[in-house]
Protein backbone atom coordinates (compact mmCIF):
# COMPACT_ATOMS: atom_id res chain seq x y z
CA UNK A 1 0.00 0.00 0.00
CA UNK A 2 1.00 3.58 -0.58
CA UNK A 3 1.64 6.02 2.25
CA UNK A 4 1.68 8.90 0.87
CA UNK A 5 -1.15 9.69 -2.51
CA UNK A 6 -2.39 12.72 -3.66
CA UNK A 7 -6.34 13.98 -3.23
CA UNK A 8 -8.02 12.82 -6.49
CA UNK A 9 -6.22 10.09 -7.15
CA UNK A 10 -6.42 6.47 -7.48
CA UNK A 11 -4.24 3.91 -6.43
CA UNK A 12 -4.57 0.02 -7.02
CA UNK A 13 -3.56 -3.08 -4.71
CA UNK A 14 -4.02 -6.82 -4.44
CA UNK A 15 -6.17 -8.11 -0.95
CA UNK A 16 -6.30 -11.56 -0.44
CA UNK A 17 -9.24 -12.84 1.29
CA UNK A 18 -9.26 -16.60 3.16
CA UNK A 19 -12.67 -17.92 4.45
CA UNK A 20 -11.86 -18.86 7.75
CA UNK A 21 -15.40 -19.50 8.91
CA UNK A 22 -17.90 -22.77 7.86
CA UNK A 23 -20.42 -20.88 5.65
CA UNK A 24 -19.84 -20.29 1.93
CA UNK A 25 -19.54 -15.93 0.86
CA UNK A 26 -21.71 -14.90 -1.80
CA UNK A 27 -20.56 -12.94 -4.64
CA UNK A 28 -23.63 -12.28 -6.20
CA UNK A 29 -25.31 -8.84 -5.52
CA UNK A 30 -28.35 -8.71 -4.23
CA UNK A 31 -30.59 -5.23 -2.83
CA UNK A 32 -31.14 -7.36 0.07
CA UNK A 33 -27.55 -7.43 1.12
CA UNK A 34 -25.73 -10.48 2.37
CA UNK A 35 -23.10 -10.62 -0.23
CA UNK A 36 -19.28 -9.98 0.74
CA UNK A 37 -17.31 -7.56 -0.40
CA UNK A 38 -13.81 -5.82 0.13
CA UNK A 39 -14.21 -2.35 1.33
CA UNK A 40 -12.29 0.42 2.75
CA UNK A 41 -12.42 3.41 4.84
CA UNK A 42 -10.76 6.53 5.89
CA UNK A 43 -10.28 7.51 9.31
CA UNK A 44 -8.48 10.25 11.01
CA UNK A 45 -5.60 9.56 13.06
CA UNK A 46 -8.09 9.47 15.89
CA UNK A 47 -9.99 7.12 14.75
CA UNK A 48 -13.24 9.00 13.91
CA UNK A 49 -14.80 7.82 10.36
CA UNK A 50 -14.46 9.91 7.49
CA UNK A 51 -15.44 7.56 4.19
CA UNK A 52 -16.51 4.15 4.32
CA UNK A 53 -17.24 3.89 0.73
CA UNK A 54 -13.47 3.61 -0.74
CA UNK A 55 -12.75 0.63 -3.09
CA UNK A 56 -16.16 -1.77 -2.73
CA UNK A 57 -14.49 -4.86 -5.03
CA UNK A 58 -16.58 -7.79 -5.41
CA UNK A 59 -15.83 -11.35 -5.16
CA UNK A 60 -15.04 -12.93 -8.51
CA UNK A 61 -16.91 -16.28 -7.06
CA UNK A 62 -18.53 -17.63 -4.36
CA UNK A 63 -16.15 -18.68 -1.65
CA UNK A 64 -16.23 -21.73 0.37
CA UNK A 65 -14.88 -22.58 3.93
CA UNK A 66 -11.25 -22.66 3.65
CA UNK A 67 -11.02 -20.91 0.59
CA UNK A 68 -9.03 -17.70 -0.37
CA UNK A 69 -8.58 -15.70 -3.08
CA UNK A 70 -6.74 -13.05 -4.48
CA UNK A 71 -8.92 -9.22 -5.49
CA UNK A 72 -7.36 -6.30 -7.30
CA UNK A 73 -8.89 -3.26 -5.41
CA UNK A 74 -8.75 0.08 -6.91
CA UNK A 75 -9.14 3.54 -4.34
CA UNK A 76 -10.41 6.40 -5.47
CA UNK A 77 -9.08 9.40 -2.82
CA UNK A 78 -12.03 11.93 -2.88
CA UNK A 79 -10.78 15.61 -3.72
CA UNK A 80 -12.85 17.24 -0.44
CA UNK A 81 -10.39 15.22 1.41
CA UNK A 82 -7.74 17.96 3.54
CA UNK A 83 -4.29 17.77 3.41
CA UNK A 84 -2.82 15.67 6.28
CA UNK A 85 -2.45 12.31 7.93
CA UNK A 86 -5.18 9.38 7.48
CA UNK A 87 -5.72 6.30 8.53
CA UNK A 88 -6.76 3.59 5.99
CA UNK A 89 -8.19 0.13 7.27
CA UNK A 90 -8.88 -2.43 4.36
CA UNK A 91 -11.81 -5.18 5.52
CA UNK A 92 -14.43 -7.16 4.47
CA UNK A 93 -18.22 -6.47 4.29
CA UNK A 94 -21.13 -8.53 4.40
CA UNK A 95 -22.91 -6.07 2.88
CA UNK A 96 -25.66 -4.49 4.71
CA UNK A 97 -25.23 -7.01 7.39
CA UNK A 98 -21.52 -6.13 9.73
CA UNK A 99 -18.05 -5.62 8.65
CA UNK A 100 -15.85 -8.20 9.56
CA UNK A 101 -13.68 -6.16 11.57
CA UNK A 102 -16.81 -5.46 13.74
CA UNK A 103 -17.65 -8.83 14.76
CA UNK A 104 -13.60 -9.44 15.33
CA UNK A 105 -12.60 -10.32 12.14
CA UNK A 106 -9.07 -9.30 11.02
CA UNK A 107 -8.50 -6.15 9.47
CA UNK A 108 -5.05 -4.29 8.20
CA UNK A 109 -4.61 -0.59 8.87
CA UNK A 110 -2.17 1.22 7.59
CA UNK A 111 -1.20 5.33 7.86
CA UNK A 112 -2.09 7.82 5.14
CA UNK A 113 -0.65 10.89 3.75
CA UNK A 114 -2.47 12.92 1.73
CA UNK A 115 -1.27 15.53 -0.29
Amino acid sequence: LPTHVARGARFEFVAQAINTGDTTWEKTPSRLGGFVTVGCKLLTVEGRLLNDRLGRTYLPRDLGPREAVSLAVSVDIPEDIPPGEYRFQIDLVDEQICWFGDLGGSVLVKPLHLT
